[in-house]
């Protein structure tokens, strides 16, 4: 398979560089959109994705959102199954503007996010991946959003897990790991957008202004398949703007979750947390340990967590070695910059769960008084019911008048 790159302009940012490229592999349109320039460009990076890929354009076709207004850019990343295949035969009958772009060597999500990015004809671009079936209304909420703040703003929408695959534990562990608040919350019982922290940039479903993206050097490459959206979302906050949570842009995150893929995802976060620290010590803290982030809430969640934990830990000891040249992770701990973040880091963690202790010991206070007045109300109404009962016993085999009043 031949995926070479074709013509490029290059953007330098602070400490490294990337190249946004113009051609394109293929673009294919519908004659009578031909001519027109797309508000909205969906940016996709695929991998072996022939098995979503599918339900996912069936999702982009029904947008409530004109077809003329949007275009869907592709980036195959060298996928080794029928991905191309799949995206050309689709391309000779797709209702909307789109455009293959090939990778070669498969070089990581970020990379084929920058690609279509300097490939996009819309003032806005949209990221969803290449296993999000999008909602109807999901290219409407985010380009609404967008144009009611022309500032230039991040825009992030819901993630849900589709029906299919969720309420196992497994699923359920890794969403409330990876999106803790990125939709698991009832819409109707949350505003329709708010502000929310850099943190929340998950790029299965977000969207910037085209020339945002581009001031802010778009994905940093160096981390191919994780945290390059968190070092996207601390650019934007650094850069002033605001990040905005709307809760009407909805995707459904739609594949199988096997414990084997799981681990091995941990491992690889430890491992990409170590360049993460080396490359942006700022950021420590942010790589947080899964095995802390849940109570155990199912049987099955204490397995995950302990292998999450360790897994992890195990990516942290590579991955120190093999990104920062530190002989050890306890080397590369100690070094002055690191250090100092993780001692700022432990202080506000700390003073959180002294804030999160006191609480909890007003409350068991406030629930144990409660336990003791029920409790008391209780042996005074058990005493007031046997007293009635003797009373009536009393009467019964005629007790005198002073032995009842004793009873009452």
């Amino acid at each position: 398979m031949n995926c070479q790159a074709v013509g490029g302009q290059r953007f330098n940012g602070t400490g490294y560089s990337f190249r946004l490229y113009k051609g394109v592999a293929a673009d294919f349109m519908n004659p009578e959109q031909r001519g027109t320039i797309p508000l909205v460009s969906v940016i996709i990076p695929a991998y072996n994705g022939a098995a979503t890929l599918p339900d996912v354009l069936a999702g982009l076709a029904r947008q409530t959102l004109p077809s003329t207004y949007f275009e869907v850019i592709v980036t195959d990343d060298c996928s080794t199954d029928t991905t191309l295949a799949l995206l050309e035969e689709y391309a000779r009958q797709a209702p909307f503007r789109l455009q293959i772009l090939r990778q070669d060597p498969n070089r990581g999500a970020s990379a084929a996010r920058n690609r279509a990015a300097g490939a996009a004809h819309g003032q806005y671009l949209v990221f969803i991946d290449a296993d999000c079936v999008p909602d109807e209304r999901l290219l409407q909420a985010h380009l609404q959003a967008q144009q009611e703040h022309p500032e230039g703003v991040g825009v992030v929408g819901r993630i849900v897990w589709s029906q299919e695959f969720a309420g196992s534990p497994l699923v359920e562990y890794y969403k409330k790991l990876y999106f803790p608040n990125q939709g698991q919350d009832d819409p109707a019982k949350a505003p329709a957008r708010e502000s929310v922290p850099f943190t929340y940039f998950v790029t299965s479903n977000a969207s910037l202004p085209r020339a945002l993206f581009g001031e802010l050097n778009g994905f940093d490459e160096d981390f191919r398949y994780l945290w390059d959206d968190t070092v996207l979302g601390w650019r934007l906050h650094q850069a002033g703007k605001t990040l905005w949570l709307d809760r009407q842009a909805l995707v459904f995150h739609h594949r199988p979750l096997l414990p084997g893929e799981a681990i091995a995802r941990f491992r690889r976060q430890g491992q990409e947390a170590m360049r993460l620290l080396h490359k942006y010590p700022e950021l420590a803290g942010v790589a947080a340990d899964p095995g802390e982030i849940l109570a155990d809430s199912f049987h099955q969640e204490e397995l995950y967590r302990l292998l999450a934990r360790y897994a992890l830990g195990l990516g942290f000891a590579e991955g120190a070695i093999r990104y920062t040249g530190a002989a050890e992770l306890d080397d590369l701990l100690a070094r002055p910059e690191f250090a100092a973040n993780f001692a700022t880091w432990r202080d506000e963690r700390l003073e959180l769960y002294r804030a999160e202790l006191t609480e909890l010991k007003e409350s068991r206070e406030h629930t144990l008084a409660y336990v003791r007045h029920l409790e008391e109300a209780y042996e005074r109404e058990r005493q007031r019911r046997w007293r009635a009962r003797l009373g009536r016993l009393a009467g019964k085999i005629g007790f005198g008048d002073k032995a009842k009043e004793k009873l009452k």
